[in-house]
This record gives C-alpha cells, sequence and structure tokens, in this order.
C-alpha cells in the first residue's frame, strides 16, 4: 500500500459500475480508507444487481504483527451484510481484482489509464453481473418487502422460487411479492380474471364499466357499435397495463388495439371507457394505506402556448416522440397524433389553462405514465369504503384496487367513477410496506428466545431447567444438536435436527437454546435477539469477554455464572 494513493481516482472509476457513490467517512488511515471502500462497493454491486443487503457492514478492527509482516500488509476483520454468501464473495472477489486492475502498475512503472481501468471494470462488471442474476431479486416488490422489513427490525430469510419468511417460528409470516399465507386461492384466481371480477362486483352493485368476450377483431367492432364508443380493449387475464388500449374513438383503431392485446392473450375484453383518472388503492386487512393517481404522459394547457410547444418542453417527449431519419428532428408518434386529430386538435391548437390533455392511451410507467402519492385523508369515505368491500369479496387481504374517477374526492355514486380492475399481487412502495408490518406483525415476528452458553449440556438441563425460567411456558428445548419439544414433561420427544428447524416450527412460540461455546463459534446465532443469554462457565467479565462483546447486541440482558449474576 502506498501512502500518496489517489482515493479519488477510484471513486471516480468506480462510480462507472455503480453510479453515484456516497463518500465515506469516519477513517483515518489510508488502508483503513480503502477497507472502508472495498467493503461498501461490495455490498453496492450486490445492491446494483437487485441482490437485497441490509444496511451497512462493520470493521472489528486490524490487527498488525511484526515488522516483517506490516510491510507485506495488515489483516483486517469485518463483518458484511449477505443474504447469499455466494454472492457477497463473488461480489468481494470483484471488488479485490478491479483495484488489481486499476492499482497494479505494469513493467515501466505505469499505472493503468482511467480509461482501460474503466473499459476493465465495466467488462468484468458484465460477467459478474450474469453469475449474480441467480441471486436476483427480480420483483421491486419483493426487494422493498426485504428493506422494509430491517427498517422495522423484523427478522427476514429468503425461501426458494422468491417466497419470503418474515419473523420467526409461531410468529412468522410468509410472503410471495404480495401474496401471503393468508391470502386465498379463489381471490387470486378471481383477480386474475377481470371478466369474472366484473360479475362478481356487478352482482352486489358495486360500480364496473361491463366487459364482454370477443374472439376476433370484426366482432370488436361490432360489439364496440353496440355499447357506444369510446371503448377499451384489453386481455382479461394480464395485468400491469399490458395490451389494455383506451379511449378507441372509432373502428380502425378497434381492430389495430385488438391485434396489438391478441399478442399478449387470446381472451381479449372489450368495454365502455369511462373518462377519469386512474386511481390505485392499496388495501391490506380492510384498511387503505396508500392511494396513487395514475396519469398518462401528456400536457397541460397555459392558454398560450401551441401543443407542440408544450410538448418541447415537457418531460414526456421521449414518449410521444421519435427521431427522423437524418436524426435532426423529433416528431410526434402515431399514437399522440392520433389523440390529437381524434379530438379536432392539431399540433397547433392551444389548450385553456390548466387543461390536461393525455398523449398516450394507458397510464403506466412503461409509457411515461406517472404515480402521484394522493393523501388517504382525501380520498372521498365512499370511494375507500368500495375498495375495503372490493378486497373482502373477492377473497384478498392485499389487494390493490384500481377506480377511475374525474375526481376521487367526490363520491363514485355521484361522479359516475367505476372499478377497472383488482390486483392481488399490487406492487408497494418500502414505506408503505413498514407501514402495513407494524399491523401484521404486531411482536415485530420475534419468539420468546433464550440462549445458555455452557460445555455441560447435560447438567445444565437437569439443573437449569425450571430454575432459570419456567420450563412450563417453552415449546422446545434445543441442546447437544437434538430438538425437544414439552420439557415441562421430562424432555420427550428428541429428535436430531438443525437449529434452523426452530426458527420455522409453527408450534414454537418459546424456545431455550443450549449451546457450546465451540458450537456458537461454528453454527451462529440461530436467532438474532434472545430475552437473556446466560453465560454458565464465566464467573466474571473478563473470562468471556469476547463472547459478551459478540452478544452484547442480541440481548436485552446477559447474566453470567451459576448465580446469574447480570452484567
Amino acid at each position: 500500500m502506498n501512502e500518496d494513493i489517489d482515493l479519488s481516482r477510484l471513486d471516480t472509476i468506480m462510480s462507472h459500475a455503480l453510479g453515484e457513490i456516497e463518500s465515506v467517512s469516519g477513517v483515518c488511515s489510508v488502508d483503513e480508507a480503502l477497507m472502508s471502500r472495498i467493503l461498501y462497493w461490495t455490498a453496492g454491486i450486490q445492491r446494483h444487481f437487485s441482490i437485497p443487503l441490509y444496511p451497512g457492514y462493520r470493521m472489528l478492527g486490524k490487527t498488525t504483527g511484526t515488522d516483517k509482516d506490516t510491510e507485506s500488509g495488515r489483516t483486517f476483520r469485518f463483518v458484511l451484510p449477505s443474504i447469499h454468501p455466494q454472492a457477497t464473495l463473488a461480489a468481494f472477489q470483484w471488488v479485490i481484482t478491479t483495484l488489481e486492475h486499476t492499482l497494479l502498475k505494469d513493467s515501466d512503472d505505469q499505472l493503468p489509464t482511467d480509461k482501460a481501468a474503466v473499459d476493465s471494470l465495466l467488462k468484468r462488471k458484465r460477467s459478474l453481473g450474469k453469475y449474480l442474476k441467480q441471486y436476483a431479486t427480480r420483483e421491486k416488490t419483493t426487494f422493498a418487502i426485504y428493506q422494509a422489513a430491517w427498517e422495522m427490525d423484523v427478522p427476514v430469510r429468503p425461501l426458494s422460487s422468491g417466497y419470503v419468511v418474515l419473523g420467526y417460528a409461531a410468529c412468522s409470516r410468509m410472503m410471495k411479492i404480495t401474496i401471503s399465507d393468508q391470502t386465498t386461492a379463489l381471490g387470486v384466481d378471481i383477480a386474475r380474471n377481470k371478466l369474472a371480477t366484473s360479475e362478481i362486483l356487478h352482482r352486489i352493485g358495486l360500480p364496473v364499466p361491463g366487459s364482454r368476450y370477443v374472439k376476433d377483431s370484426r366482432q370488436a367492432v361490432e360489439m364496440a357499435e353496440r355499447i357506444g364508443y369510446p371503448v377499451v380493449i384489453k386481455p382479461s387475464d394480464h395485468d400491469q397495463g399490458r395490451g389494455v388500449y383506451a379511449d378507441l374513438h372509432d373502428a380502425a383503431s378497434v381492430e389495430k388495439a385488438y391485434e396489438g392485446a391478441r399478442k399478449f392473450s387470446k381472451n381479449i375484453l372489450i368495454e365502455k371507457h369511462i373518462s377519469g383518472f386512474g386511481h390505485r388503492l392499496t388495501v391490506y386487512n380492510g384498511k387503505i394505506y396508500s392511494v396513487t393517481r395514475k396519469t398518462p404522459a401528456g400536457i397541460t394547457g397555459d392558454g398560450v402556448s401551441a401543443i407542440d410547444a408544450l410538448i418541447a418542453n415537457s418531460s414526456c417527449l421521449p414518449f410521444v416522440t421519435h427521431s427522423d431519419e437524418n436524426q435532426s428532428a423529433r416528431v410526434l408518434n402515431d399514437e399522440s397524433l392520433g389523440l390529437i386529430r381524434q379530438y379536432g386538435l392539431t399540433t397547433k391548437s392551444v389548450l385553456p389553462e390548466g387543461h390536461f390533455f393525455a398523449l398516450k392511451r394507458r397510464n403506466n410507467a412503461a409509457d411515461g405514465g406517472v404515480s402521484s402519492p394522493v393523501p388517504v385523508s382525501e380520498v372521498h369515505p365512499d370511494n375507500r369504503d368500495i375498495a375495503i368491500k372490493v378486497a373482502r369479496v373477492t377473497g384478498l387481504d392485499f389487494a390493490g384496487v384500481d377506480l377511475i374517477s374525474p375526481d376521487i374526492r367526490v363520491s363514485w355514486r355521484e361522479n359516475g367513477a367505476v372499478i377497472c380492475e383488482v390486483n392481488a399481487q399490487p406492487e408497494i412502495h418500502q414505506i408503505i410496506l413498514s407501514r402495513i408490518f407494524v399491523d401484521m406483525l404486531p411482536l415485530r415476528g420475534r419468539i420468546d428466545a433464550f440462549l445458555a452458553v455452557t460445555a455441560a449440556h447435560q447438567e445444565y438441563e437437569k439443573s437449569h431447567l425450571g430454575y432459570w425460567i419456567d420450563s412450563r411456558s417453552i415449546d422446545s428445548v434445543y441442546s447437544a444438536g437434538r430438538i425437544s419439544h414439552q420439557p415441562s414433561q421430562g424432555l420427550p420427544n428428541a429428535v436430531e435436527g438443525n437449529i434452523s428447524v426452530l426458527q420455522d416450527d409453527p408450534d414454537t412460540h418459546s424456545v431455550l437454546v443450549v449451546m457450546s461455546p465451540e458450537e456458537l463459534a461454528q453454527q451462529g446465532l440461530p436467532f438474532d435477539l434472545f430475552r437473556t443469554v446466560h453465560l454458565a462457565d464465566c464467573e466474571h467479565e473478563k473470562q468471556c469477554g469476547e463472547f459478551i462483546e459478540m452478544l452484547n447486541c442480541h440481548a436485552d440482558e446477559i447474566v453470567l455464572g451459576k448465580e446469574m449474576r447480570p452484567i
């Protein structure tokens, strides 16, 4: 390590892989500053490839040996968060290799140029991305679930195929995106069938547009003329706006929309188009947690500027224009031009001040749509009640209820608002999930756990079980690699088992874990928090200083010795 190493150069080079990088502070020496960066980058590159990680890292210190050892380097001890250890190790090695390609001089004692270092970085980043893809969290909501759980201090761990477990044992909950262990299969099936959803809600008097199946474009046109333009064409079994074409005013647009929707599904619906803004009301267990207003890409008139001038100064430009053949100018795409003509306007028309004009038929984010939060308190009580009722009728604990309304502050009974869709797997932001977890996991998903560290397993069970804690209140005991249930009846039904079984057994509300120091060092802690940790073989703090330091943040209290003296 050279003391004159240019850390700012490293930050600049690494920013090409991770984007904007936070400054690393709180370190003194150059090697400590570099070590902090290594740990920060190791976590950052995993998050970059959608692997959720508990925030932060911790350096435990460094060991300096003899002068000869010091010349060759220092040994650092550190803690890195990890969901998938192999992914973390791969990311760590990627960072080290990046430093080697960036800091090691060639035979002429020259550092590689910044361009050469960046080129090497990006090439190996692509290779790393291919490897980390197997560990990545594909859905945004699943990523948000991890982040929200850590924010709320709720234990969270992954299972296979995208399933996530929150909490421990009897207090745990299982989720896959926003389908939980209490979501009914019938509710999910109903939500995935838009026609069934519409019919069920219509039968109980709730407002829906009224959907009908059409088998080809000719029948779609006939049905459109029967129910009256404008109409909506959409697949019956897709969500997130895939294949949806709204506000269709003539036979040609209906035929084109039908063919477009067929690319996503064979089951195509047609329904009356209802004017208004789309609103997503997120429901969990009979309570509204968030409301968002979905606005398609568009412009708002100022009473002075023409439509083309408004578009030129609008952030939605990439979604409604494309470049001409010479790449010298941007022109409106066919969809936006069609909407302008549909309403009898031209690009030189001036919109009234405050008048919003949509330039896309869909309001989803992929087409430039914008979602803006609406305070729940501003939503008319009738509109809140109808969303809660929809979730209950369809059998969903989590539900995203889409309400088309000109003004969400006005009751649906007065302004003709309708329910256009129910989503069984709504995308939910981390902040909203944090609020939901408060109600979903009232004990933060934790059971009563006690830990005893002792080399004498059998003697401990005989002498302390019932003395330390009331054995009748303990569901399970883990000791000497065996899990025993109902300890108050003499520890029967002992079975060999991995200690992780205690995390998932739904019949376990409380547990006593008895481990030797060697087992603890090899296996780690089975729970991240214990009500009490008993260091049974230690009479004085100096005897178990390292254990006390390690366990201090994982226990409400630590007691020592046979008399259980608290520290």
